[in-house]
């Protein structure tokens, strides 16, 4: 690693991260990894698996942008999510096997309701299922927010 930080070329992104990696072990850190990448909050997904939501509202962005609005079946209250983190949804076309794909969370966290909002891509199968077939009234299975990224620490976020 300290040879790698001698190269002039090294981009500031892993030069960071190399040198993050040098003083976790120069402090004999028990934690091993990147702590750039790993962050520093640990969350527990609330729930295992997936639970029914119904699509409350879907609203038509801008072309080709879709948002959800995703409201728990069960009516129990949803967990505080932190900034930064997603979903996985589980869809089922019609005409396909069902797909599971990530979406981050883009709205409030209000304990009623989780917003995605998706961007259909030309040859997208989720994009197309969400934006020609998912309507409101529809079910689709959602699991717990996941994921520990905290966008106040991002050095390249502008």
């Amino acid at each position: 690693l300290e040879r790698a930080l001698r190269n002039p070329s090294l981009s500031a992104g892993w030069r960071r991260s190399f040198q993050a990696l040098l003083t976790q072990s120069a402090e004999g850190a028990k934690v091993t990894g990147n702590a750039g990448l790993t962050g520093g909050i640990e969350t527990r997904p609330a729930w295992g698996g997936f639970r029914e939501f119904r699509v409350v509202r879907k609203t038509s962005v801008v072309n080709h942008v879709t948002s959800l609005e995703l409201q728990p079946l069960d009516g129990r209250l949803l967990e505080n999510y932190l900034p930064g983190q997603f979903i996985v949804l589980r869809l089922q076309p019609r005409s396909a096997p069902f797909l599971l794909r990530s979406y981050s969370l883009s709205g409030r966290a209000d304990g009623q309701c989780f917003r995605v909002t998706i961007k259909r891509e030309l040859h997208g199968a989720a994009g197309r299922f969400v934006s020609e077939e998912l309507n409101e009234g529809d079910l689709v299975e959602v699991s717990a927010p996941r994921g520990s990224f905290d966008p106040t620490e991002c050095n390249q976020c502008g």
